[in-house]
């Protein structure tokens, strides 16, 4: 399972579509307390979490460190000039080829 956390509900909507459309099971949600909930109940499910790197809510690199370790996380942002994170990074707007194989290999690494 894909969870997608992302503030942007007509990029949440696309993206949960899109990876849906590609026989992926997914999950989205637009903000962390309801998300983080989620995935604590469903953590040996959760293969993947795509998350926004600027959410209004707070500080996604925090937030993606509370969760569980064994669950690979990967940040998504318009912004080409963030510092060096832990997490990989996929700037939006992405191609579908290279979201699918950070998908990829990130799910099978996991």
């Amino acid at each position: 399972m894909i969870v997608v956390i992302d503030d942007e509900s007509d990029f949440l909507k696309a993206l949960v579509g899109l990876l849906e459309l590609e026989a992926y099971e997914v999950s989205g949600f637009d903000n962390f307390e309801v998300a983080k909930s989620f995935i604590f109940e469903n953590k040996n499910r959760i293969k993947l979490i795509l998350c926004d790197y600027h959410i209004k809510e707070g500080e996604s690199i925090a937030f993606l460190s509370q969760l569980p370790p064994e669950i690979a996380c990967c940040l998504m942002s318009g912004d080409d000039q963030l510092e060096q994170v832990k997490y990989p990074i996929i700037n939006k707007p992405f191609q579908f080829e290279e979201l699918f194989q950070l998908i990829d290999d990130n799910i099978r690494s996991s």
